[in-house]
């Protein structure tokens, strides 16, 4: 399978973190914050829910990583 091309992979970032390409760099780590905390495993109720939840965390850190300005 084909790897995804950079600015596919950037805009996929984006999506998944759910702010603009446009966005300060306050207002991504804002964001990325914000849905960490909700995401966090040690706030899941359930095993089943922590398992989710430690998926979306790492999909979130995987995206940040793409998208971080420093």
């Amino acid at each position: 399978m084909a790897q995804a091309q950079p600015q596919q992979a950037n805009e996929k970032a984006y999506a998944i973190l759910g702010i603009s390409p446009l966005a300060s760099n306050e207002e991504l780590q804002t964001r990325y914050k914000s849905l960490m905390k909700g995401f966090h495993p040690d706030m899941a109720l359930s095993d089943e829910a922590k398992k989710e939840f430690q998926r979306r965390a790492a999909e979130i850190n995987e995206a940040w990583s793409l998208v971080k300005q420093e």
